[in-house]
């Protein structure tokens, strides 16, 4: 399927690596240690934090570098050493969230790497089940917001929105007003519905991490695959020399990728073989 040379292959996790019950088949196991065998670099770049990708990913998995939390860290699998991480502007993101404030979202101002799966929470007079689901799963790292904290660090902000079509305004409202921002719209994880619209530094993206890693180990943008599922990888489909979206990846998605067969149908062992 791929006629060039392949130094690195980036692949997001949930709804792309990982089956629906957020494991990795045996089959996408073995294609990734053969990828190894052949000295091309494993990344996974994932929406997820450490903690979280923790949960859900086994140690022995046969990758090389982890993109976690977007491109806010970057972790080498293996020695668990984080070689990278980044922070919003402290006085930015006050001001981003009174700005949260006055619009009457839900929203979560996440701590620094590597506790970027704590957070505070601010809940508006709005009905928000998957806000609410959110803060249940991650009750032991949830802490109501209150005003005049004292923040050492904040690595993004979380937006949680029922209504996709709401959604939709607040992000290109964000997007507007914050252009020093880089506001990412993705799809709940949670009950696959819900918008998420999560808040970064302009320069932090899945990309961005990925492009860490390609400096690091002198690679050229033409020689990166990149394989994702949702609106939140939009910017490594983009930046890659050759990307690639899963079948149970949005409609809009596949109509501007390559699309290959979806995550529960062997959808990246089956690109990874071709290489």
């Amino acid at each position: 399927m791929i006629q060039k040379t392949v130094q690195l292959v980036a692949l997001d996790y949930d709804g792309t690596l990982a089956q629906p019950n957020s494991k990795v088949a045996e089959e996408e196991v073995l294609a990734l240690r053969q990828l190894g065998e052949k000295q091309i670099v494993r990344v996974v770049a994932t929406g997820r934090s450490l903690f979280s990708a923790d949960e859900v990913m086994k140690p022995e998995l046969p990758i090389d570098y982890l993109v976690f939390s977007s491109g806010v860290g970057v972790m080498h699998w293996k020695s668990r050493e984080i070689i990278h991480r980044n922070d919003l502007n402290i006085e930015l993101a006050k001001h981003l969230i009174a700005d949260l404030h006055n619009r009457k979202l839900n929203f979560m101002v996440h701590h620094p790497v590597p506790d970027n799966h704590m957070f505070y929470y601010h809940k508006s007079d709005k009905d928000a089940p998957d806000f609410e689901r959110r803060i249940s799963m991650y009750k032991a790292f949830a802490q109501p917001f209150e005003k005049d904290l004292n923040f050492t660090g904040i690595s993004q902000l979380l937006i949680i929105v029922g209504d996709v079509n709401e959604g939709l305004k607040h992000l290109s409202d964000l997007r507007a007003a914050y252009p020093e921002l880089n506001v990412v719209r993705t799809t709940s994880p949670l009950d696959n519905n819900s918008m998420w619209i999560e808040i970064f530094p302009k320069h932090v993206s899945k990309a961005s991490g990925i492009q860490f890693l390609a400096d690091k180990l002198g690679f050229e943008i033409k020689n990166i695959i990149c394989v994702g599922n949702d609106y939140n990888d939009l910017d490594m489909l983009h930046y890659a020399g050759a990307s690639f979206v899963v079948g149970n990846a949005p409609n809009e998605l596949k109509s501007k990728f390559h699309c290959i067969p979806a995550n529960h149908e062997g959808g990246v062992a089956h690109l990874l073989n071709s290489l």
